[in-house]
């Protein structure tokens, strides 16, 4: 593929990352803006919060899809290892979390950030964050202390288990995404207590 094709689908996965799914199908199954809303956030769960279960899966569904079809389509045509296929991928995730569509504004990127995840380990990484996650929020932790402790642990194992640099350095800049959008609210936290 030329470098005029990279160039393009990089740009493309930017802007398909930045399409605010969980905001349009709340919006077109009950005519609701969900920014207006509970904390603001365009995303999935404040699509479920607002305009009930249908808008919030259908939301986590396109989402995750973004991602997966980043990854899968870079896949195809370079390699896991190809340059292109992790900056697709973080333009995925930013482009969710810092939408051209909503000037700048966006989701927390979690469900595209697991069909990144999905996509690049065929699944085993989104299931090692989606467990880290389940087992901390069991013992009710807020948002990002879920969150940032399980993309860590996942960078923690592919550090063993992916021994190319470019996955460890791609694992760690999705947590450095993550961690700005959410360290906000997590130093927040922090003052209040």
């Amino acid at each position: 593929m030329t470098v005029v094709h990279q160039i393009l689908f990089i740009a493309v996965s930017f802007l398909l990352g930045s399409i605010p799914f969980s905001l349009v199908s709340a919006y077109l199954i009950k005519r609701v803006d969900i920014r207006n809303f509970h904390d603001g956030n365009p995303g999935a769960l404040n699509a479920l919060r607002t305009a009930g279960f249908a808008a919030g899966t259908l939301g986590v569904i396109l989402d995750f899809s973004k991602g997966i079809f980043v990854v899968y389509y870079s896949r195809y045509h370079w390699t896991i290892e190809s340059p292109v296929t992790w900056i697709a991928a973080l333009c995925a995730i930013a482009g969710h979390m810092y939408s051209i569509y909503l000037r700048g504004r966006g989701g927390k990127g979690m469900a595209v950030t697991y069909g990144v995840l999905a996509g690049l380990s065929h699944g085993f990484a989104a299931m090692l964050m989606g467990g880290v996650s389940f087992l901390l929020k069991s013992i009710n932790l807020s948002p990002p202390m879920i969150v940032l402790p399980a993309i860590l642990a996942v960078n923690a194992v592919y550090w063993f288990l992916r021994p190319e640099w470019l996955s460890r350095i791609g694992l760690a800049l999705i947590a450095l995404l993550l961690f700005a959008k959410y360290a906000k609210e997590l130093f927040a936290r922090e003052r209040a207590s």
